[in-house]
Formats: structure tokens, C-alpha cells, sequence
């Protein structure tokens, strides 16, 4: 079940152009709630991350990272959660302003002015 998170689950079984799978934690375990270890399932003996605020972890999302979140008991657990593709087909053409980026641009800058000081 795809929105339930404590079940255990392979990212790239969600969504097959998954290449990498990423979370930080914006709040703390024990402080801001209980429960909500994120556990890999390897099989051979399980290994838990406690959350921490800040704290990010990345992993491979095929199926040789099988893992879960547990159950949050009390509070409230954040994280920003986040995938990554090496498949080309998925590039955006434009970002979400609409716009095709393919330059870093400052800040306040027109994107002209700033080619030209790149």
C-alpha cells in the first residue's frame, strides 16, 4: 500500500524510474514525537536510523534496500522526502515556473546579464 509508510516497501517498486531515494529529518526523535525509525530490511538483521533533526540519509531504490518507517506513536514526525532518476526521459523540459533552465542565474538578475557574467 502506497501511502501507508510503515509498511515495508522498495521505493523503485513505487515508481519504476526511481534511481536514488533520500529523506532529512526536520524534527527530532523523542523530542518531537516517538516512534518513526526508519528501518532497512536486509534479511540478515535489520538496521535502524533514529531520525535527528538535519540528520539526511540516501539510498539506492531497488529492491536491495527493502525498508519501512515504523509506526509514529506520539507527536509529529517531518521529513523532506526526496527521489532522484539517471532516466533521461524524465528530465522536465521546464522547471516549475515554466521556463527551460539550463544555467545557474543570481539572484534579481535578468537571465541575459547573467549569462554574460558566467
Amino acid at each position: 500500500i502506497h501511502d501507508e509508510y510503515w509498511h515495508p516497501h522498495v521505493d523503485k517498486d513505487n515508481t519504476a524510474h526511481y534511481f536514488y531515494s533520500g529523506l532529512i529529518y526536520l524534527t527530532d526523535y523523542g523530542k518531537d514525537f516517538t516512534g518513526g525509525e526508519f528501518v532497512f530490511l536486509d534479511g540478515k538483521g535489520n538496521t535502524t536510523v533514529l531520525p535527528r533533526k538535519g540528520r539526511f540519509i540516501s539510498f539506492t531504490s531497488g529492491k536491495e534496500n527493502l525498508h519501512q518507517v515504523k509506526k509514529v506513536q506520539s507527536g509529529t514526525r517531518f521529513t523532506l522526502s526526496m527521489w532522484f532518476t539517471c532516466d533521461e526521459s524524465k528530465k522536465f523540459s521546464t522547471f516549475l515556473d515554466g521556463e527551460v533552465h539550463s544555467t545557474y542565474q543570481k539572484p534579481g538578475k535578468h537571465p541575459q546579464e547573467t549569462h554574460d557574467e558566467l
